[in-house]
């Protein structure tokens, strides 16, 4: 049994509805597909074979393509390979490392920077030393070594190889 409330919407959608009933042709029997005519398939079949000979040349032009790409990277590749090889390994196969730079000669300054650092850990380490009062043989100690550190920290250099600008140099 139909409530009300479902009467009231199908006498709605009646009246949507029935504006459209007078073209509608709902008992019509016209075919869904037509059946071509043999030209039509002949036609048809022609065009298919043409774009399966269309598709097939493409994938073809991208196959000759493709192994261009992967011949050139494959040589790119061996010439890479080459140019590590001669330049890591020596002729009987081995890893053979360059030649270290040698080492930087020291000099007076570092020598004395160590020796007022070597000096001041020695007098606060030994304040009985020197024949003065242990108070004023640390405090000495620590200039010595305060001094010392101060050297070697205005000694450091730059290199014109690493400009300040091109952050961390290691």
């Amino acid at each position: 049994m139909a409530t009300a409330e479902e009467d009231d919407i199908a006498a709605r959608f009646a009246a949507i509805v029935s504006p459209l009933e007078a073209t509608m042709d709902w008992d019509s029997d016209v075919p869904v597909h037509d059946e071509p005519t043999p030209d039509q398939q002949a036609k048809q079949a022609a065009e298919a074979a043409h774009e399966r000979q269309v598709r097939e040349a493409r994938r073809e032009q991208r196959r000759r393509e493709r192994a261009d790409e992967v011949a050139e990277f494959e040589a790119a590749k061996a010439e890479l390979a080459a140019e590590y090889s001669a330049d890591y390994h020596s002729a009987d196969g081995h890893f053979s490392p360059p030649e270290p730079p040698p080492l930087p000669t020291i000099r007076r300054g570092t020598i004395a920077a160590v020796l007022l650092l070597v000096g001041g850990v020695t007098l606060i380490g030994l304040p009985g030393l020197l024949l003065i009062d242990p108070q004023v043989t640390m405090v000495v100690g620590l200039m010595m070594i305060a001094g010392g550190a101060l050297i070697l920290l205005s000694r450091l250099r730059r290199t014109d190889e690493h400009p300040p600008d091109n952050g961390a140099v290691l």
